[in-house]
């Protein structure tokens, strides 16, 4: 794998015919439906930035993948900033281009069993990259998540499950919560609460 940083915002990924076997991408038809495409993505977008320094945490993506006629293919990555839904739509109606978005959300929840049965349904979810649990004192717990996916017209769409058992809390209050509510696990909060 080589990587030429473009600029502050842009990088290319130049895969080899290992690289691409290695992650496991079908050249001839990249799916970004597909989860398991979209988690092979972040998954060299962390190695990048591990050995090179391109941090994409928090931020909103536009992928271009072109495969190479030696078995190998072309990953472009750009941050985008402020970008119109607009925008973003007739951007990405093309096969060779997605959006990605990582975002932080806080999800709050009634009763501690519906916080249960969400964590079973989304436990194996490779869209997580992080999870919190926090908890008021009287009957609320917090859920914060740190979720990859698919962007669609600006929104995450991969943990709507969740919202048959909770409702997401607005971001002006995640200060709050994470300040004044009690924190109840360390950066793995789904896994622990799936196995209860």
């Amino acid at each position: 794998m080589d990587i030429l940083k473009i600029s502050e915002s842009k990088l290319k990924i130049m895969l080899t015919k290992s690289d691409v076997k290695k992650y496991k991408l079908d050249t001839d038809n990249v799916d970004y439906n597909d989860t398991k495409t979209r988690n092979k993505v972040w998954e060299i977008l962390d190695y990048v930035k591990k050995y090179h320094g391109f941090d994409h945490e928090g931020e909103k993506l536009l992928i271009q993948f072109y495969p190479s006629r030696d078995g190998g293919a072309e990953l472009f990555v750009t941050k985008l900033e402020n970008l119109s839904h607009k925008n973003e739509r007739s951007i990405s109606r093309s096969t060779n281009v997605t959006m990605l978005d990582s975002k932080r959300t806080i999800y709050s929840f009634g009763s501690f069993d519906d916080l249960i049965r969400a964590s079973r349904i989304i436990k194996n979810s490779k869209s997580i990259k992080g999870s919190e649990l926090f908890f008021d004192g009287e009957n609320g717990y917090y859920l914060e998540i740190y979720e990859r996916g698919a962007s669609r017209h600006g929104s995450i769409c991969d943990f709507a499950i969740l919202l048959e058992f909770s409702s997401a809390v607005p971001k002006e209050l995640f200060p709050y919560i994470t300040e004044h509510c009690s924190k109840l696990t360390r950066g793995n909060a789904v896994e622990q609460l799936a196995r209860l």
